[in-house]
């Protein structure tokens, strides 16, 4: 399969820069150029990273605020 030198350059540039990996395990892992950039690679790193950093955790609390809000509106309703 051939891979465009911009979509080579953009995954190395990815995977060097915000994962730390070497071009050397890039090689030995040739399978990971074969994934979309932007479709999948991205789009987990992305959750990963707001996971790392409690963005869930702040999602659950406003999730549970505005669930609580309902119920508070409801009961008095």
């Amino acid at each position: 399969m051939a891979y465009s030198d911009e979509k080579v350059r953009k995954a190395m540039e990815f995977f060097t820069e915000k994962l730390s990996w070497t071009p050397d395990y890039v090689c030995q892992n040739p399978s990971v150029l074969s994934l979309s950039l932007e479709k999948r690679i991205l789009l987990r790193f992305n959750f990963h990273y707001n996971c790392m950093n409690g963005f869930l955790t702040d999602l659950r609390s406003a999730i549970n605020y505005r669930y609580y809000q309902q119920s508070c509106d409801s009961l008095s309703s």
